[in-house]
Order: C-alpha cells, then structure tokens, then sequence
C-alpha cells in the first residue's frame, strides 16, 4: 500500500511539472508516448492564469492515466520562450495526442473543450462548464488597461489644469480691478491720433486692441489734454 501511495504522489507531481521558468525548451523531448500531454504556458502575475491553474491541475489529476500537464513560466512577454513560440496572450495552451501530434492550440477554452471531449467529455472538474473557462489575457489587453488607465489619469490633470488656469485668470480681473481702483493713471482717456472721430479710449482698451493685433506698437495716440502724441508701445511699457 504504501508502494502505491508513493507511486501516486510522484504521478501527480509529474503531472504539474514545470519545464521552463522563460528559457527556451523543446516541447518535443517532454512528450509522453500514449498520453495526451498538455502544455501550460502561464506568468506568476497574470491572474486568469491563476485562476485556471486548480482546473487543469484537477482534470491532470482525475485523468493521470491518459493526460499529462506541464507548465511553462513564460515570465514576461520578451522571455526566450515566449518569443520561442510566438506567445502574446495567456494562458496559452499546446495540447498533444498520445501519437505526440499537436492537435488544438490556443485560448484555454478551445483546448480544454477539446481535451474533454477526448476523454469521453467527463474531464472537466465539476463546477466547470464548457463556456466559463478563462479565455487569455493578452498583450494587447494589458496595453488596453494601461492605455484606459493612462486617459483617465490625463482627463484627470487635464481638468485640474483647467481649474488652475481659470482661478489664476480669475486673479488677473481682480489684479486689474483693483489696479483701476488705485491708480489715477489708469483712468486716463486717450484717442487714436490717425482717427480721433472714433472716440476715447481706456489704457485696458488700447491693450486689447493691441494684443488683437488691430493696433500695433507704432500706432499714435494721445491722452485727452496733452498737446504731444505717442507710440503705443512706449505707452504700454510705461504703465
């Protein structure tokens, strides 16, 4: 008895044995003659990988006489075995006939489906259904959850920006108001030398104009009750 409990330890050992920690490896040469051998290529931090581990090592377990699982840690997307066999979603599984033939590759429901149906269609775990196996989590899905989580962040600074940008502009007016409050000089009316029937103007009046490129900085104006003219950007840069 206690021969045979050994022999079924080491049978289920084998059966989870993992035979790349993201070095290359021959699937080939780990082939069991009569045995449908499934290869699992998986990554510590991926977590539908996590989630499938207990299904296959349960359906190795219940059917150790006909199939046999062995991992793959691909450890990241650039290892040597993930370039080896082209690996860009995991889980990722190779599922081999007992005549060492590769007869369904892919997402873990596709592979798992057909290796039950192989094995009479009573392989998968109870609580298992056809359909609820985790189909891989891909690269371009890590890329998608990064990029979704990259524009909520920018929306996020975008906004606060925003806010920043419209208090400090908010402080301008006010910076301004109060300028206009306290200072006499900013009171003044002036006129356009080259056209004093369009009337007077404030200081703020010629800035805007100026800054709306309707006036430039050789423009003439004079202040109401002075006898001289002057350049607009002298004046600008004076005040």
């Amino acid at each position: 008895m206690r021969l045979i409990f050994m022999l079924g330890c080491c049978s289920l050992l084998m059966a989870t044995e993992v035979i790349s920690h993201g070095e290359e490896v021959e699937l080939s040469e780990h082939l069991t003659p009569g045995k449908y051998v499934l290869f699992d290529f998986y990554a510590d931090w991926c977590g539908p990988c996590r989630s499938l581990d207990p299904v296959v090592k349960q359906m190795a377990n219940n059917n150790a006489s006909e199939m046999t699982l062995l991992k793959v840690d691909i450890r990241d997307w650039s290892s040597p075995v993930a370039r080896q066999y082209g690996i860009n979603s995991i889980p990722h599984l190779k599922l081999y006939s007992p005549e060492g033939k590769l007869i369904s590759e892919g997402g873990a429901r596709a592979v798992l489906n057909e290796l039950d149906r192989r094995l009479g269609g009573t392989a998968l775990p109870q609580g298992v259904s056809r359909s609820g196996v985790s189909g891989g989590f891909g690269f371009l899905g890590v890329l998608l959850l990064f990029g979704l989580a990259g524009s909520v962040i920018f929306v996020i600074i975008a906004h606060q920006r925003s806010k920043q940008t419209k208090f400090a502009e908010a402080g301008m007016i006010q910076s301004r108001i109060h300028a206009y409050q306290n200072d006499p000089r900013l009171l003044d009316k002036w006129c356009l030398v080259e056209s004093p029937s369009s009337g007077t103007y404030s200081l703020e009046d010629l800035r805007s104009l100026f800054l709306s490129n309707r006036l430039n900085r050789e423009t003439k104006v004079k202040k109401s009750g002075e006898a001289f003219s002057r350049r607009l950007g002298d004046v600008l840069a004076s005040y």
